[in-house]
């Protein structure tokens, strides 16, 4: 091949690889054919790529709650290359492609899948770690006036570190199946335990949540909860109710979350909302 033309390899999954004066950074024998460019063309198109990977490498990472420190450590590398890599500056080859994948653990296309967007199952499915025993799990419940009355059902799981919140759930068995998805950092307090969560789709969607950390183990409690919502939801404050086991009577739910007259009293009183953290029961 000549030095001036490249070759641009087309791949199964539509991506596009290319090989510089024959030389391959991606090695793939599943191609479909073989398209011979302009010079110009194929550095344009390596840019391109890079940037597409670069781009993917710091959605999934984030979207893992991984700093470019933990990633760069995970992976025996400089912080400085894994910003390279997340800002398209460098070529990246196969090896380091899967490398990458694989401490986000991932799977390296989708890294690579230029014609496909990233979704919520992809982010969803990287809480693999949920299935450890190093979670407690809540089953949450809210209601609101917010709109309409409705009872919100949501699954809370929280780590020494990390945490996960699936929102509005059509059932706890299949929690994966949730409209909203957030994860976050634990602060474990001797008083308290306050998560800030993000949504790892869009990272101005946020939920504050606090609720005491009492000795021995509550069947039931309360827990205070904040969000900041896109669009034309304004931020609101509520309070949540807490369950180690799955609650079945949403009547009573919704007359332990319903602000009492004690409540509201202690509303006007501080001028701001607050939730008492007092345990809540069910008879």
């Amino acid at each position: 091949m000549p030095v001036d033309m490249v070759a641009s390899l087309n791949l199964k999954m539509n991506l596009r690889f290319v090989s510089v004066n024959g030389k391959n950074h991606f090695r793939f024998s599943n191609l479909w054919n073989q398209t011979v460019y302009p010079k110009e063309h194929a550095m344009k198109e390596s840019k391109n790529i890079n940037k597409n990977v670069g781009e993917r490498i710091r959605y999934y990472r984030k979207a893992r709650g991984m700093t470019i420190v933990e990633l760069a450590d995970y992976m025996h590398i400089s912080k400085s290359a894994i910003s390279k890599y997340e800002n398209g500056q460098v070529s990246i080859t196969l090896e380091q492609i899967e490398e990458i994948a694989a401490a986000l653990k991932i799977n390296s296309f989708l890294l690579l899948d230029s014609e496909r967007l990233p979704s919520d199952a992809d982010i969803i499915h990287l809480t693999d770690d949920i299935e450890d025993n190093t979670f407690v799990k809540y089953y949450m419940y809210g209601y609101s006036n917010h709109g309409k009355a409705y009872l919100s059902r949501h699954m809370l799981f929280l780590g020494e570190q990390n945490c996960r919140l699936y929102c509005e759930i059509e059932s706890e068995e299949d929690y994966h199946n949730c409209k909203y998805y957030y994860i976050g950092k634990l602060i474990n307090d001797a008083a308290f335990q306050r998560v800030f969560f993000i949504n790892p789709l869009n990272r101005n969607d946020l939920i504050v949540f606090e609720k005491s950390n009492p000795l021995g183990k509550k069947d039931l409690q309360f827990a205070f909860g904040a969000s900041f919502s896109l669009g034309t939801n304004y931020p609101l404050a509520f309070k949540w109710l807490l369950s180690h086991k799955k609650l079945s009577n949403p009547q009573k739910i919704k007359e332990l979350l319903t602000l009492s007259p004690e409540d509201i009293r202690r509303i006007r009183i501080d001028n701001a909302f607050s939730v008492d953290f007092k345990d809540a029961r069910l008879d």
